[in-house]
C-alpha cells in the first residue's frame, strides 16, 4: 500500500478570523475523508485556533514571526527556516496556505522542498499595491489559487497574472452547526436588555475591518435611536484608539470593545444586526454565520458580498453616513431585515455544501497525478 500523501497547511496567524476557521474544517476533512496526512503551521506566533488544530488530533507549530518592521525582517529568516523544516519533517506532497505572508513563503517553501504549491487568497488587497506587486512578482511559483468570491475571482484574475484556469472558485464553508438559533443570553454579559437594538461586528481591530466607521455612524444616530449597543468582538493594534474615539464620542457603555472571544456565535445570534464596516475583504464569514442564525447583515461594498446579501444592505465603504443611515432603517423596518435574512438563506446551499471540501481534494489529486 502507498503512504497517504501529505498537505502542510500554512497560515498566517491561528488567531480567530474566518481563513483560520475554514483552514481547520479542511484539514479536519483532508484527514478524515480525504485520505490525506495533514500538519499545520503558522507563520506568527499562536492564538485561538493553535488550541483547535492541537484539539482536532493535527499537528501543529508556530514559527515566531514578528509585527512589524524592522522585528519582521529580523524574524523573517528563522522563520521562513522553520517553514521549510516543518514541510521536510513532514514529507509534504502539497503546501496548501492561506493569507498573504503565509502564501509568500510557502510558495519557496514548495519550491525549495519540491512540493506543490496551492496558495488561497481570502482578501482583495485593494490598496495594498506592494502586496499585489509582490503576489504577481511570485505568481511563477503557484500550481493552483483558490478564491472564495466571485468578486475575489475577478480581481485575482485580472491583478495576479496567472492563466485564468489556474485560479478556481470554492466558496467558504458553513456547517449547520454553525447555525446557532436566535439566543439572547448573551445580552446579559454586557448589561443589555431585551429592549435594547444590538449591533454585533467581529474581526481584529485593525484599519482593513473599518470599525472606526461603524463608531461614528453610532455617534450620528446615538440620539434617533436612544437604545443602540453595540459589541466589537476582536482584538488587535487599534484598540487604544478604538477606546478613546468611543469616549470622545460619549459612547462608553453603548459601544463595547469585547475582546476576543472562543465563538462568537452567541454574541452574533444574540443581536439585532451584524455590521461588517470593513474597507477591504474577500468573502467574511461572520455573515455566512449571521444569516444562518438569522440575524440580519448590513456590509460595505468592499466586502464581495454581492449576490449573497440583498444590494439594499450594502453600504460605501468608508462612509459613515451611509451606515448611519443603514442602521437607523433597519432599526425601524425590522420587516425589511428579515426579508433581507430570508432571500439570503435562500443561498446558504452554496456554502454549505459537501462538495466544498470534494473540490478541493479533486485539486489535490490532480497536482499529485492522481485520478
Amino acid at each position: 500500500m502507498s503512504p497517504r500523501p501529505s498537505i502542510l497547511y500554512v497560515i498566517t496567524s491561528f488567531g480567530h478570523g474566518g481563513a483560520q476557521k475554514n483552514m481547520l474544517e479542511l484539514a479536519a476533512r483532508a484527514r478524515d475523508s480525504g485520505g490525506f496526512k495533514v500538519a499545520a503551521v503558522a507563520l506568527k506566533d499562536g492564538g485561538i485556533y493553535e488550541e483547535r488544530f492541537r484539539a482536532a488530533g493535527i499537528e501543529t507549530e508556530t514559527l515566531g514571526l514578528a509585527d512589524g518592521w524592522p522585528r519582521a525582517a529580523l524574524t523573517l529568516p528563522s522563520a521562513f527556516a522553520g517553514l521549510v523544516g516543518a514541510a521536510e519533517r513532514v514529507s509534504a506532497d502539497i503546501i496548501h496556505s492561506f493569507l498573504f505572508q503565509a502564501n509568500i513563503l510557502g510558495r519557496f517553501a514548495a519550491r525549495l522542498t519540491r512540493a506543490k504549491n496551492i496558495s488561497s487568497v481570502r482578501v482583495m488587497e485593494r490598496e495594498k499595491k506592494a502586496a499585489l506587486a509582490v503576489s504577481r512578482f511570485t505568481g511563477f511559483l503557484v500550481d493552483e489559487m483558490t478564491v472564495n468570491s466571485d468578486n475575489l475571482l475577478e480581481f485575482a484574475r485580472s491583478t495576479e497574472g496567472l492563466p485564468a484556469e489556474k485560479i478556481k472558485l470554492i466558496r467558504n464553508y458553513v456547517g449547520t452547526k454553525n447555525a446557532c438559533s436566535r439566543d439572547r443570553s448573551s445580552r446579559r454579559r454586557f448589561g443589555f436588555s431585551d429592549g435594547d437594538f444590538v449591533v454585533a461586528a467581529v474581526g481584529r481591530l485593525s484599519r482593513q475591518k473599518g470599525f472606526e466607521y461603524l463608531v461614528d455612524a453610532v455617534s450620528l444616530i446615538k440620539d434617533d435611536i436612544p437604545r443602540i449597543r453595540v459589541v466589537i468582538v476582536g482584538d488587535g493594534e487599534l484598540k487604544r484608539r478604538l477606546d478613546g474615539k468611543i469616549i470622545s464620542a460619549g459612547l462608553s457603555g453603548r459601544v463595547i470593545l469585547a475582546g476576543e472571544s472562543r465563538d462568537p456565535s452567541d454574541i452574533i445570534s444574540s443581536a439585532n444586526l451584524v455590521a461588517i464596516p470593513s474597507l477591504w475583504e474577500g468573502f467574511p464569514n461572520v455573515a455566512l454565520e449571521a444569516v444562518a442564525a438569522g440575524v440580519p447583515v448590513v456590509a460595505t461594498d468592499a466586502c464581495a458580498l454581492d449576490g449573497f446579501l440583498d444590494g439594499d444592505f450594502i453600504v460605501a465603504a468608508a462612509d459613515a453616513v451611509a451606515l448611519a443611515h443603514k442602521i437607523l432603517e433597519i432599526e425601524r423596518d425590522p420587516a425589511a431585515a428579515r426579508r433581507s435574512v430570508e432571500s439570503s438563506a435562500f443561498r446558504l446551499p452554496d456554502y454549505t455544501s459537501e462538495d466544498i471540501f470534494e473540490n478541493y481534494f479533486k485539486i489535490y489529486r490532480a497536482l499529485l497525478g492522481e485520478s
